[in-house]
């Protein structure tokens, strides 16, 4: 993707876990606007606009490939670990819910395997487990879309072999050259399950990494699948013959997970963030700050050039909807992205609107340092970062500032050079924070669901 291409130096997750990240991608609203808390937990609104719908609205067909986690596909299912006490969900939310026309996804994460659904079929034989010490996985399994089965969807109904991401990039290329047969503008979002925990390499790639760990060959020999089914993307797109008009973009959903533990049982993960403070589940550059980079050759004449402009997923709705010129069927609803057209386009260099996170794992781990510092705030080169008080939500108790351009790694706390800039940002962060408790309440409406049994992040 180095071709014709911006590398964004900047590129934000939306959220510091994989679920809100997502969440901001199909809606361009701050993941808590909708009720998605934190991973695993709760279903994404049907009332929401989504990128699908837009792409629909512009005659576009759209299609979803890989990891969703964002909702029980139907209501049989249980989703999370806070809906282990429902018997039934009366809520759902698949691909196809929120505007999706094709779909061929997962409802939770799934292993990045080379015997990808083993553990559905059995006697379990010949399951690929790399370094962990199993037989095989648990079931999970892929569902695509089919409208004359129940729910409109059905399971995967083969054992799938040989690398997940190049089976996705199949399912993506036979949409691909069906809309390109019928000359159909499209778009595809496919999410890889590619590094996610669990992790598994096919023999081909672990062998390319002699002398590391087991743990550490199944993780960069999944990388290197990954980055092959890239490649063929690539390919697809060029012997399709729309390579040049069409936009690819490339992002991770969130930052590495904690090298030394986790509440999986203290795997040793690989994973890297370059040096950036903090990883997966704080707001912390090194659990947001993420690879980044997208392809346009018709609109991105130069091989390749970096940017430093800050970037987010809340910004992929809005640029779509420019691009297609389009209108959300929501008009009136916060919208926390910006579209990109005119940055890609070289006709902006300061971002107009400030980009702002909230989480913790409230659920799980209350106030751990996973997330203690639940409240990120960044204006440009300025970020702020706060833990606001629950009991008194409009009161911060702990806050830190950084200059992000001068000082990535977030070493020093400028709070005390600068308190009248930590007093803006501060109110700033707290009415974009009240702004969020009243999409929920009154836009989405989300917070009403009976089955949503996480609780808000206060």
């Amino acid at each position: 993707m180095g071709n014709h291409s911006i590398l964004w130096n900047r590129m934000y997750a939306g959220g510091p876990v994989c679920s809100p990240t997502r969440a901001t991608v199909l809606t361009g609203r701050n993941h808590n606007r909708d009720c998605i808390w934190t991973a695993a937990c709760n279903h994404l609104p049907h009332n929401v606009f989504t990128i699908a719908q837009a792409a629909n609205l512009a005659g576009y067909r759209s299609l979803h490939v890989g990891k969703f986690h964002l909702g029980s596909f139907s209501p049989s299912y249980h989703w999370g670990p806070s809906r282990r006490t429902h018997k039934e969900d009366t809520i759902w939310t698949n691909p196809g819910t929120v505007g999706f026309d094709e779909y061929y996804s997962t409802m939770p994460t799934m292993e990045t395997s080379a015997t990808f659904n083993c553990g559905c079929f059995k006697p379990y034989k010949n399951c690929i487990t790399g370094h962990y010490n199993v037989s095989h996985f648990k079931c999970d399994n892929y569902w695509y879309s089919n409208r004359s089965a129940e729910y409109g969807m059905s399971p995967e109904p083969k054992k799938l072999q040989g690398d997940d991401a190049h089976h996705q990039v199949e399912v993506l290329s036979k949409f691909v050259k069906q809309q390109v047969t019928n000359d159909q503008p499209f778009l595809a979002v496919i999410w890889f399950h590619n590094v996610h925990h669990y992790f598994v390499a096919a023999d081909k790639y672990r062998d390319m990494y002699p002398g590391v760990t087991s743990s550490q060959k199944d993780y960069y020999g999944c990388l290197t699948a990954m980055d092959g089914a890239i490649g063929k993307v690539q390919t697809l797109l060029k012997e399709s013959g729309i390579y040049n008009n069409t936009m690819v973009w490339f992002n991770s959903d969130n930052g590495p997970e904690d090298p030394a533990e986790g509440p999986w049982g203290g795997w040793a993960w690989p994973g890297s963030t370059n040096g950036l403070r903090g990883r997966k589940r704080e707001v912390y550059e090194g659990g947001i700050r993420v690879p980044g980079i997208v392809q346009w050759p018709e609109r991105i004449h130069k091989n390749r050039r970096e940017m430093n402009y800050p970037v987010c997923t809340v910004d992929y709705l809005p640029t779509v909807m420019d691009l297609l010129n389009v209108r959300s069927t929501n008009p009136d609803w916060a919208i926390d992205g910006i579209s990109l057209l005119d940055v890609i386009d070289g006709k902006e260099i300061r971002r107009p609107k400030p980009l702002a996170w909230q989480y913790r794992l409230n659920y799980v781990i209350p106030y751990s340092r996973w997330g203690w510092r639940d409240v990120a705030y960044t204006d440009n080169e300025w970020k702020f970062i706060a833990y606001l008080n629950s009991s008194e939500p409009r009161n911060i108790s702990v806050f830190r500032l950084y200059n992000i351009v001068d000082d990535p790694f977030e070493r020093h706390d400028l709070a005390k050079v600068y308190p009248k800039r930590v007093k803006e940002m501060s109110e700033a962060a707290i009415a974009w924070r009240d702004s969020v408790k009243q999409s929920y309440n009154k836009e989405s409406m989300c917070n009403t669901y009976p089955t949503n049994a996480c609780l808000p992040p206060v």
